[in-house]
């Protein structure tokens, strides 16, 4: 329902609008109460008065385990219940209760462990033997998004890096602990994930953050392109595992370290031009970049071809060169990915 209201100008020059009598009432505000005012991207004003931390809602997930567990295998059941949990934080619930009509059983606690130390901020904040309560203790403005970006952006350079010397020194200890880090990834991109949520709840948080809803979805999808890049930075580990002890073409590795180096080139790339959007640099300047990154993406891939290409007679080679390519190949177009949400997030500031 729209209502309209007329503008007054008072006598010291400021302007004043009169404020719905229910919309007071129902949120019980007071003479002298302070209202928050925003300026939104749209010129639209919002008005809010949950200024305080303290009267912003908590909202809590209760999971009962007695329906959880009525149906499917044990496995099945943990899966579900870590899956569900993963849920409530990415969705930006403050506080978890599990409950059972029974004694928790030790796969519970553990998936409940698990979880905790996986996630950025849930901690347990108390235990009985059939009920556990996690709590969430991270302010979002001290993660904000910039810096998970960039901490992913890191771990996936040091990745690939990483990978190519573990292989040439035949280091399977650093490969295995290389996969190990794709799960760091997955923490930021969840976290990302909840508080571009949280954000599109309490446009309050958005301030707070100094993002628009615009750039926080971009934000989200700019992790998402990076979670799945990790996870073919892992696939790539796994692959190279299975031919470390293979006698290689030669010349193929150099290709395949070579690719990987271009790969991080076009990624970074990609991601600085956002830097530079987040850092007020020209319009012009970022969208630039970023079609640079585009365009490197061409030559990437004949560089792929050129490793698909080549004659290797061994099914147990040829295989897993083939997934490492296609790996590498799927890193450089997900990177372009980021590349484009940078100008489709800049092209509205481009002066006609």
């Amino acid at each position: 329902m729209v209502e309209h209201r007329r503008l007054q100008k008072t006598g010291g020059g400021s302007y004043v609008i009169t404020l719905p009598k229910e919309w007071i009432i129902s949120l019980g505000i007071k003479e002298k109460d302070q209202i928050s005012i925003i300026t939104r991207p749209d010129s639209t004003l919002l008005l809010s008065a949950n200024i305080k931390e303290k009267n912003i809602e908590k909202r809590e997930k209760v999971f009962n385990l007695d329906e959880i567990q009525s149906t499917g295998s044990e496995s099945g059941r943990k899966s579900f219940l870590y899956r569900m949990l993963i849920s409530a934080y990415i969705m930006g619930f403050d506080n978890y209760r599990i409950y059972s009509s029974q004694k928790l059983s030790p796969n519970v606690i553990k998936t409940v462990t698990d979880f905790v130390n996986t996630a950025l901020g849930p901690v347990i904040d108390d235990q009985t033997k059939n009920t556990i309560i996690l709590k969430d203790i991270l302010n979002p403005t001290e993660m904000p998004f910039e810096n998970n970006i960039r901490r992913m952006h890191m771990i996936i350079k040091t990745m690939h890096g990483d990978l190519m010397e573990a292989f040439q020194d035949k280091n399977i200890e650093v490969i295995y602990e290389v996969i190990s880090r794709d799960k760091q990834i997955n923490q930021r991109n969840w976290l990302v994930a909840r508080e571009t949520n949280m954000i599109f709840r309490d446009v309050m948080l958005a301030q707070k953050m100094k993002v628009t809803l615009e750039d926080a979805q971009h934000y989200f999808l700019i992790s998402k392109q990076l979670e799945r890049i990790g996870d073919h930075a892992r696939l790539i580990a796994r692959q190279m595992i299975k031919i470390m002890n293979k006698k290689l073409a030669e010349g193929l590795f150099e290709k395949i370290r070579y690719s990987s180096e271009k790969a991080m080139e076009i990624l970074s790339g990609s991601l600085n031009a956002w830097e530079k959007k987040t850092r007020k640099s020209t319009p012009n300047k970022s969208i630039k970049l970023a079609n640079e990154s585009i365009e490197a993406n061409a030559d990437h891939k004949k560089l792929i071809e050129e490793i698909t290409k080549l004659n290797i007679n061994d099914p147990e080679i040829y295989i897993p060169i083939n997934y490492i390519a296609e790996s590498l190949r799927r890193t450089g177009d997900y990177s372009v990915n980021i590349a484009e949400i940078v100008i489709d997030n800049l092209i509205k500031e481009i002066a006609e």
